[in-house]
């Protein structure tokens, strides 16, 4: 008869766990995809384009708002910083690996639902981790090899002034050749200039086209209407053309296809004392790199700011 209770009991607590282990995933199913959605719409506001800040942005949002919650739950101080450094880092390694091989596109252009399955992997290898019940000498040597595996992982987006390009809001320094810019870097000798009388976005085109290297990028789509500065962060004298699309391959060490690379462009133009206008550079916004396959076609969307979507295929 006890041997029964006690086989009964068993059972119990065992249904107990996996109801608390279900609840604890979707729970946790639930902040991680919050907290993506929350760390993707600041990084868009940022205008980040570099994928390696990017990856750890929001990496670094969904760890500081699991630490919150977790400091919320519990009344005693259990802030370690050796284990918040190891789940950022499974963190931004878990969504690096489901941006290589599941997803290939930046975070920025994922949508929600890339978001919510993300946020359930996540729940599932914490879980996974806790299960491990990991020492704090084990969590050292973890922490050094999945930093180790990030940095080699990105390497390509590595660069010292990578923080200056962040200050920028803009992705284009000249460590990298053309073949690995995010934005186009103009190839000019001498200013680009236009006078108020020609100017029109058909010249604007021209003038834009010339100083992009058409032997690295190719034209998706033209600029359309060049307007006033209007928005936060432009000049109101300034005139501004935006939508330009390019695209470019970003090959291996190999020389082989690693991906293609799509880019929305926007064009300065200042009027100068000399009343002419003078272009003033690109800034590029939605990067977004695309897995092309064989017989499978898909589309690179670019939202204008007037709310219009443009679709070039791929």
């Amino acid at each position: 008869m006890g041997s029964m209770l006690n086989k009964s009991q068993k059972i119990t607590n065992m249904v107990k766990k996996r109801k608390y282990l279900i609840k604890s995933i979707i729970k946790w199913w639930i902040i991680y995809s919050i907290s993506l959605f929350f760390g993707a719409y600041i990084l868009k506001k940022l205008v980040i384009l570099n994928p390696l800040l990017n990856l750890i942005f929001i990496a670094l949002i969904v760890t500081i708002v699991a630490q919150a919650i977790k400091s919320h739950e519990f009344h005693k101080n259990i802030f370690k910083f050796k284990r918040f450094i190891f789940y950022f880092l499974v963190y931004a390694n878990v969504i690096w690996l489901i941006g290589k091989f599941i997803f290939p596109e930046t975070i920025l252009q994922a949508g929600p639902l890339s978001f919510i399955f993300l946020g359930f992997v996540i729940s599932i290898v914490v879980q996974i981790v806790k299960k491990l019940k990991l020492r704090d000498h084990t969590i050292n040597w973890l922490n050094f090899l999945l930093l180790l595996l990030l940095i080699v992982a990105n390497s390509e987006y590595l660069a010292l002034d990578s923080i200056q390009s962040f200050m920028e809001n803009t992705y284009n320094t000249s460590s990298y050749s053309e073949e690995k810019q995010l934005c186009p870097m103009p190839q000019w000798e001498v200013p680009v200039i236009i006078s108020t009388a020609e100017f029109n976005p058909e010249n604007i085109n021209q003038k834009s086209i010339r100083v992009i290297d058409n032997s690295i990028w190719r034209i998706e789509n033209r600029f359309g209407t060049c307007y006033m500065g209007k928005y936060r962060g432009q000049h109101p004298d300034w005139y501004y053309c935006d939508d330009m699309i390019v695209s470019r391959w970003d090959t291996g060490s190999s020389g082989t296809i690693n991906h293609r690379w799509y880019t929305a462009i926007s064009a300065e133009w200042n009027l100068t004392d000399n009343n002419v206008y003078e272009f003033n550079g690109f800034k590029c916004e939605n990067g977004q790199k695309v897995t092309v396959d064989k017989d499978e076609t898909n589309y690179y969307v670019h939202v204008t700011k007037d709310g219009t979507e443009l679709k070039i295929e791929y």
